[in-house]
This record gives C-alpha cells, structure tokens and sequence, in this order.
C-alpha cells in the first residue's frame, strides 16, 4: 500500500468510519478483459455510528457498470421494508422494578394443570404476559424516557437553587432517584441488545452500546431473496413467503411407499452399543444439582431455549 492510501486508512480510523454493508455484486471494477480478467472491490460506502442510529434500514446496492469499469452504487437512507413482530426476550433490568417480584409470585401462584413441564410452561407464559404489560407501562422508548428524567430534574434543581424549600429538595431527590434508575435500565438494556459482555455495566456506556446495537442489526438484516428465476424480493412479507415455500421444497413430501422398520432392525445395524452401564447412564433422570450446574456454567445474556427467558431469569433469586 502507497503513502496515499495509508493515509486515507489512518483518517478513516480517526473518524470511525464502518464499511456499510453492499448487497449485489461482490466485486465493483473489473478491468474488462477476456484473456486476463481481474475483479476487484474498490468503491464502498464508508459511514460512522451517527449514521446508523439515523438511518438503521438503509440499503446499499451495486447497479450494473455499462460502459464504464465501474458499478454504480445506490444509497438508500429509508426503503421502507417494513417489519414483523419482535419474540419476547427477557431483560434483568425488569427484576430491579419494585413490582417484578410480586408479579412473578402472581405468575407462579396461578392455577395450572397438567403434567409438570406443561405447568411450567404456563406459568412461563403467564409471566410473560405481566413482563411485557410492565414494559409497556414503565420501560417502552426507554431512551426518551431517559431524556425526560434528566431534563425534569435539570429543572427541579435550578427551582431548588432559586428556592431551596425542603418540598423542593424532597422533590429534587425523588426525580435524582428516577433519573438514576432510567439511565441504568437503559445501559442495561442496551448493553444486553448488543451482546457485548467485555464491559461492564456503571460506567455510562449507553451510547456506545446503542451504536454497537444498530450496526449489529444493520449487519445481520436480511434486506432481500433472490428467487430461482433471479427476480429479487425486497418486501417482508414476501420474503417470508419466499423463505417458506424454500424449506417446503426443501422437507420434500411424505413417501408412501417408504417401508418403516423396527426398532430392532436399526439397533442391529450399529457397530458399537453401550454396555448396560451406560444404558443405565442415560435413562437415569435428570437432578435439580444437574440443571443448576447447567445455569451456572450459562452465560447471563444467554436463553436455553425459544421462549426468550435467559440465564439471569433462572439465575435470579
């Protein structure tokens, strides 16, 4: 690399530049010759973190190069592509809320019937009803509401500057106590999105945990298919579509005329079974000393399974 491009790479470092991600071609120049072809990739976007907190779903396509050496490249800063319902995923932060714990005891206390997983399993679910009305009423556009405690108590405190009544104070401690309280859950809930577990929580890291979460999902954002006939879907709900008929095609049928065998048949076909030992290894059930060290060894941010609840949930006394 030429002084002039070490250069540029230094500046781009300076200024936190990211490559935004291109969809279309993996090569933008070519050098248009039959006996000796080269390709390679030398135009490119190059954003910073503002700008994906400004524009999380733009899209960068490649558009054919015609006559020149060249693609062409699109930047669209809003495309409209629409979205789906989020799954539920559980956040520590709600067990600091004075009220999380009485609504888990309402949860769990509930009538269930049913063979013990499933009785589980519905008060999982009706936990998870309460924790998303508790979301909605006290954490929903957590950073706007972040926002508004700050600035509720900039004013509190310049009133008990110019007034310092013991009703003002107590007033000025109250929103102090809100402010803290909403700025953690939003660091928390930020840090939590972004997956990023070297730093820790308390050292006011909110705004590079909500940049990491917008690049992280900018990056991981299907922004379209391409069907067999090489028509792309851009639309949601179309690539859904598209995505379904794939792995219908994809499980095949039933086969009627597919004989099924016994049990027998299969065990008599491996080289290698275990002795009775470890039969009896297997079938032995599983002991609440066994699934707690499971969950100690889990990280907290980690769920084990689809239902969304992560390791500090079973964590969390």
């Amino acid at each position: 690399m030429n002084q002039g491009g070490l250069d540029f790479r230094e500046w781009a470092m300076e200024m936190n530049l990211i490559d935004h991600k291109i969809h279309g071609s993996s090569f933008t120049w070519w050098n248009k010759q039959s006996t000796n072809p080269i390709a390679k990739r030398l135009d490119r976007f190059l954003v910073n973190e503002e700008w994906f907190i400004s524009f999380p779903q733009s899209v960068a396509r490649t558009l054919a190069p015609g006559v020149s050496n060249h693609c062409g490249l699109v930047l669209d800063s809003d495309p409209k592509l629409g979205s789906l319902p989020k799954p539920f995923k559980y956040f520590k932060f709600w067990q600091k809320h004075p009220q999380y714990w009485t609504l888990l005891e309402e949860a769990w206390s509930g009538e269930a019937r049913g063979l013990s997983y499933q009785r589980f399993y519905y008060k999982l679910k009706q936990f998870k009803a309460k924790l998303k009305q508790l979301n909605l009423s006290e954490y929903s556009e957590i950073s706007e509401r972040a926002r508004a405690a700050e600035k509720a108590l900039e004013q509190q405190q310049q009133l008990v500057l110019q007034d310092p009544t013991a009703e003002n104070v107590g007033k000025e401690a109250e929103l102090a106590a809100l402010c803290h309280d909403t700025q953690r859950a939003e660091e928390s809930f930020f840090r939590q999105k972004s997956r990023i577990r070297s730093i820790q929580e308390g050292d006011a890291n909110t705004a590079y945990f909500h940049a990491m979460v917008r690049i992280r999902n900018h990056k991981q954002t299907i922004m379209k298919l391409v069907r067999d006939d090489n028509t792309e879907v851009i639309e949601v709900k179309e690539m859904g579509e598209v995505a379904v008929a794939l792995y219908k095609r994809l499980s095949g049928e039933v086969d009627k005329e597919v004989q099924y065998n016994t049990v027998d048949y299969f065990q008599n076909q491996l080289r290698q079974r275990l002795d009775p030992e470890g039969i009896q290894v297997l079938l032995a059930p599983v002991t609440r000393e066994e699934i707690r060290e499971v969950f100690k060894k889990m990280p907290n941010d980690k769920a084990p399974g689809p239902d969304g609840f992560t390791a500090e949930f079973y964590k969390s006394d």
